[in-house]
């Protein structure tokens, strides 16, 4: 099938305790749901995409959500204000979290682990964005890779078993 749930210019929508699994696309896709979307206490596992993929997105909440073993767990594309807090990342056939032309957005005290990729990359002029208190262990690329981002902050973050760099800062 394609994508597990797929909402589109809806305000103010919130998943609450939900399962979204085994779905050929995305686990979860906001496609310009722009205003307050919140994802919490959900389980979103093994979809041949990633996750949840926020496009357009302003004001997100993402907090107590386990991913594992999706494509990646988490994309916010052309996004601002992502607060994703306390969710645990693991087995992504990927990367762990993906941001893209974002700014303004916390990713704090979560547990990303064993991503095949990298466990976070802010690329595509992402800026002020902070990367703290997180859990970063046995991911195969490497912990943080800031590629083209700026006016961030990286702090607090454990990091353990890289397959390669806990931290990259691009040009």
């Amino acid at each position: 099938s394609g994508h597990g749930i797929e909402a589109r210019r809806i305000n103010e929508i919130f998943m609450h305790g939900i399962t979204v699994s085994y779905h050929g696309g995305d686990g979860i896709q906001l496609y310009n749901c722009y205003e307050d979307p919140r994802i919490t206490s959900s389980l979103i596992t093994y979809n041949k995409g990633t996750g949840l993929n926020l496009i357009g997105c302003h004001d997100i909440i993402v907090a107590a959500n386990q991913f594992e073993e999706n494509q990646d767990a988490l994309h916010c594309t052309d996004g601002f204000n992502l607060c994703m807090t306390g969710n645990n990342l693991d087995d992504h056939l990927r990367d762990g979290v993906v941001i893209n032309n974002t700014y303004g957005s916390v990713v704090s005290g979560n547990m990303i682990e064993e991503c095949t990729g990298t466990a976070i990359i802010l690329d595509k002029d992402c800026y002020g964005i902070t990367v703290s208190a997180n859990v970063i262990a046995h991911n195969g690329l490497g912990g943080v890779d800031l590629r083209d981002a700026h006016g961030c902050a990286v702090s607090a973050n454990t990091f353990t078993i890289m397959g390669k760099d806990a931290l990259v800062i691009g040009p």
